[in-house]
């Protein structure tokens, strides 16, 4: 199947639940495409990146790997590093707002995120024909990102990590975001005081704060 652009056929599908693993096989083989279930234990993540590419074109991605040595990675990290070897994979898992700090320093590396009940052909075909385009330099306006000026309103502490709430005025002017500082260049660490001004490419089309992500700070 061509699927913006590119020939695909076998969709791996990496998740620590059979159960999970069973469903998504089931979508794949609608769309008349292979699935390839991931079993695990998967192997360490450099050989596994390279791995999956040898059996499969693209791939479906649960983000908490860990649980019963399934893996010794989460799957943000997984898709991410696939984005960067331009290979597709879209990343589908219950999330909440805690795992949205994890996932928030990755989100440029990963352009669809789903909650499991969202799966199915469709969104299965139209998220995969997304990150081909996207790798291929053709963002949607929601994933485009922009040099766009942040403030910071608050420098604080999140569950004895240090954080910074920000606003994105281009985005919405009146909420903030929180941001772990562990997660922002030592540049920024450094300068991080309730109302100074700086510069970053931000998804500022983004439709909802999930989906914002942050990249090439500047602080000059």
């Amino acid at each position: 199947m061509q699927i913006g652009g590119a020939n695909l056929d076998r969709i791996a599908i990496v998740d620590d639940d059979k159960a999970t693993r069973d469903t998504y096989e089931e979508v794949v083989s609608e769309l008349s495409l292979t699935p390839v279930a991931e079993t695990g234990p998967l192997p360490p993540l450099e050989e596994y990146l390279g791995l999956v590419r040898t059996r499969a074109d693209a791939a479906i991605c649960d983000h908490h790997l860990k649980v019963q040595t399934y893996a010794r990675f989460n799957g943000a990290e997984l898709v991410a590093k696939w984005y960067e070897q331009a290979f597709p994979a879209i990343l589908c898992t219950r999330f909440d707002r805690t795992d949205i700090n994890d996932l928030r320093p990755r989100r440029k590396c990963i352009p669809i995120l789903l909650n499991p009940k969202e799966m199915n052909p469709d969104t299965l075909l139209s998220g995969i024909e997304q990150v081909v385009r996207e790798l291929k330099g053709e963002f949607k306006s929601i994933r485009k990102p922009w040099r766009t000026l942040i403030r910071i309103e608050e420098v604080g502490a999140d569950s004895n990590e240090g954080t910074i709430n920000v606003v994105v005025p281009a985005w919405d002017s009146k909420k903030a975001i929180s941001l772990r500082l562990s997660d922002l260049p030592r540049s920024v660490q450094d300068i991080a005081t309730p109302g100074k001004r700086l510069h970053a490419r931000v998804n500022a089309g983004a439709e909802s704060d999930i989906d914002l992500y942050f990249d090439s700070w500047e602080t000059e």
